[in-house]
């Protein structure tokens, strides 16, 4: 079956109850064709799309619809959205589920991809980052070892169409969409194979999940990894219990009759994004020094021609624009170090050991745990000790950074990747014990980056249950 086909299919297996309610609609943006080319160029050249190497960063948002033709590409959004015409108020597109016959004779059923790829040879893409929405399918993922992380998906038909293997989903917001997730197939017998889907937030989608539908279930289909072993998704729809207020419910959240997430999570880990707040600095220099110039400029003109007294009252007032832009620069909070564009829940359980408790020590395994927070909200960071070496006795310091630190793996380094950061890691006055744990909220007017670090005690293996969530 070629993609078209699967189109075909696709078109007559979507279950919604109204037509009406499925609809594309003309918008007044343009909406432009993007197309990244096997060579690595981009069309059109003014996209703000910036490529670095295999990475390609959205600068700003786009309308329109983007083709990648070159594999082991990173698509990053920055935080930033990729939209299309969808909005709902347009009955000439085909609705999957109602069969071919419910458009008007002559008129053609039409689609728009957020994302699509451009041939069966084209994998290995990340996307990231990225908001897509309003879209009949936002992302369309047919091709093998592709990867979707980090993104908001939502207000579109469908979120992700998905038919190819080795796929992995993780950390994504797939919200609002007529459909959050629908399985595909390129060929009858080629059912894709080896997805991992984990740590997503299906929220509100009218069906979380569908597929192509078959008179008996495909035994020989193998069951996909609906979570990573330890972290399930969050399903708005799951009504399960949480008696030990871990975050994760107590029963299984059943996709069909092969597949369950066995760790539901009780909150939705994921958020729309927000670009990178970020300082131009360039532009703010130049156009202060464009109004110094002018203004010295005039006060000279005024001098040369005998009037000092004028001249003089330029030149200070020259001074005082000087001053007061370089105030209101300098004075701005500056989030070069916000690395990532949003602040999503943490939930995570950390297992390390150590022969000694020196800070300063250089190969000291230190735990470590950076987070954004949003301004003006208040979220509530817990780190719980399970197990720690030296029993009810042993302790350790929690140690706070005012920035966002990622250098290590599995959110464990070494104390000497510390060294550049210790002038500014300042002590929590607080000893981090067994089931005594270290809660603190953080808040701020302003979007803030923090990152908490603590010594892994001595004498047996330490075990640490971190979690974020707004308070």
């Amino acid at each position: 079956m070629s993609k078209k086909t699967l189109f075909l299919c696709f078109a007559l297996l979507l279950t919604l109850t109204t037509i009406s309610s499925f609809v594309l609609s003309a918008s007044a943006e343009t909406i432009q064709t993007i197309v990244i080319h096997s060579d690595g160029s981009i069309t059109p050249s003014t996209v703000p799309i910036k490529q670095s190497g295999n990475i390609y960063t959205f600068t700003d948002n786009i309308s329109g619809t983007m083709r990648i033709e070159k594999s082991n590409i990173v698509l990053d959004g920055a935080g930033y959205t990729l939209k299309g015409p969808y909005n709902g108020t347009q009955a000439d597109v085909w609705v999957i589920g109602e069969g071919s016959n419910q458009l008007p004779q002559g008129v053609l059923a039409q689609y728009t991809i957020g994302i699509d790829l451009a041939n069966k040879n084209v994998g290995g893409i990340t996307v990231k980052d990225l908001n897509v929405r309003n879209f009949s399918i936002a992302l369309y993922i047919w091709t093998k070892n592709n990867t979707v992380t980090g993104n908001a998906i939502f207000e579109n038909i469908v979120g992700i169409l998905l038919s190819g293997s080795n796929a992995t989903i993780t950390d994504n917001l797939i919200a609002n969409n007529k459909q959050g997730l629908f399985f595909g197939f390129n060929e009858p017998s080629d059912i894709p194979t080896d997805i991992t889907i984990s740590n997503n937030g299906f929220d509100q989608n009218i069906k979380q999940i569908n597929g192509c539908l078959c008179d008996e279930y495909p035994v020989n289909e193998p069951p996909h990894a609906w979570d990573n072993g330890k972290v399930g998704n969050y399903w708005s729809d799951y009504n399960g219990p949480d008696k030990n207020n871990d975050g994760f419910g107590d029963t299984p959240y059943i996709v069909d009759v092969q597949n369950q997430d066995r760790f539901p999570l009780i909150q939705n880990p994921a958020t729309i994004l927000s670009p990178v707040s970020t300082k131009s600095v360039p532009i703010a220099v130049a156009a202060f020094a464009v109004v110094f110039i002018a203004v010295v400029a005039v006060a000279l003109l005024l001098l040369k021609k005998g009037n000092k007294k004028a001249s003089l009252g330029i030149i200070a007032l020259a001074v005082v624009v000087l001053a007061v832009g370089s105030g209101l620069y300098f004075s701005t909070p500056q989030n070069e170090k916000l690395k990532y564009p949003t602040t999503t829940q943490i939930d995570f359980t950390v297992t390390a050991s150590s022969d000694c408790l020196r800070f300063l020590n250089s190969s000291v395994p230190v735990i470590y745990v950076p987070f954004n927070i949003p301004a003006n909200e208040n979220w509530k960071l817990a780190i719980n000790c399970t197990k720690m070496g030296g029993g009810i006795n042993g302790w350790t310091d929690i140690y706070i950074y005012k920035g966002y630190w990622d250098e290590g793996t599995n959110h464990t380094c070494k104390s000497a990747d510390l060294y550049p950061l210790l002038s500014e890691i300042k002590s929590a006055d607080f000893q981090l014990k067994t089931n005594q744990p270290y809660i603190q909220t953080f808040a701020s007017t302003t979007q803030e980056s923090y990152t908490l670090f603590f010594v892994v005690p001595p004498s047996g293996p330490a075990i640490f249950h971190v979690t974020l969530k707004p308070d």
